[in-house]
């Protein structure tokens, strides 16, 4: 979630992201970084190089100063362009979560991101949820808005706690890449994409969404007849996102991601919308677009899927 002060504001709740690998799908978190010795290793080749007259990294050892001397002792800082990262000396799950964001980004920017980030983007990665509530509360005068942790666009800080894993790292990064992507991105779009992610696998470069625990929500209000019309969706802002019916937005939003995914619509759904969303700021056109279909049949046909998902 973002800080409700800073620019486009957000809330969302957040999920865990399992460390496991089967039939040659690797379920993002792995590998150490903070406490590997050597230069880093070369990243992936991804869709745009992370220099050139759009970014401005200059600042990154000063920020990585910054954060030293806010972190304190027993934390290490290292500048991995365009990340500086910040987490407990020797806390294996940080180590992990540090190298998800190289692997992750990768394959977000092959897929669906075109524009590099534009500024250096800050990582604390906190080792529990005492040093990550202390922290909040020394340091930016309030409690932790999540319980997971939250996004800052004004600073480009990741604040997280890292033991909920790797989930909750992947949401936050989308919202950091998409600032620069796809600032225009409506509500419902912008969280749904980024909820995603919270569950997800990486295999041969390519990044894909996971059915989580935001499903039963979505199922009961299925069986229940309460969902929420998709015009209802697209229509919903910020305070909707944050009021009654959060959950039931999220879920909605996420799995009419995961629809478009597996339908092999999303990326092209992705660049059309990005590129038309001033003629069209809700997605509803290009939806249809994309997909051939009307709203109401597409979201009849939505919702017939979703009931059969299983986790």
């Amino acid at each position: 979630m973002t800080r409700p002060d800073a620019a486009r504001p957000r809330e969302r709740p957040i999920a865990l992201i399992g460390v496991a690998s089967c039939a040659g799908t690797v379920v993002v978190a792995v590998l150490a970084f903070l406490s590997c010795s050597g230069p880093p290793r070369a990243r992936n080749p991804i869709a745009a190089p992370l220099s050139g007259p759009e970014t401005s990294f200059a600042d990154a050892e000063e920020l990585a100063a910054s954060m030293r001397a806010d972190l304190g002792p027993g934390y290490e800082v290292r500048v991995r362009l365009p990340f500086v990262i910040g987490g407990r000396s020797g806390d294996p799950t940080a180590e992990a979560l540090a190298e998800t964001l190289d692997s992750s980004m990768a394959a977000l920017r092959r897929q669906f991101i075109d524009t590099p980030p534009s500024r250096t983007l800050r990582v604390y990665l906190f080792e529990d949820p005492e040093a990550y509530t202390d922290y909040c509360r020394r340091r930016r005068s309030e409690e932790p808005p999540s319980r997971f942790g939250f996004f800052v666009p004004a600073s480009r800080q990741l604040i997280l706690d890292a033991s909920t894993g790797g989930g909750t790292l992947i949401h936050e990064l989308v919202h950091a890449l998409m600032l620069d992507d796809f600032p225009n991105s409506p509500k419902w779009f912008d969280e749904g994409f980024a909820s995603l992610f919270e569950q997800s696998s990486l295999r041969d470069g390519r990044i894909r969404g996971l059915p989580n625990w935001r499903l039963p929500e979505l199922q009961k209000a299925l069986a229940d007849g309460k969902t929420i019309p998709l015009t209802g969706l697209f229509s919903a802002g910020h305070g909707d996102f944050d009021g009654a019916q959060r959950g039931l937005l999220y879920a909605e939003a996420r799995y009419l991601c995961l629809y478009l995914q597996e339908r092999g619509w999303l990326e092209a759904y992705y660049r059309k919308f990005r590129g038309d969303c001033a003629r069209d700021p809700t997605g509803s056109a290009t939806l249809r677009s994309v997909t051939g279909q009307e709203l109401e049949a597409l979201e009849a046909e939505y919702f017939q899927w979703a009931r059969g998902i299983r986790r």
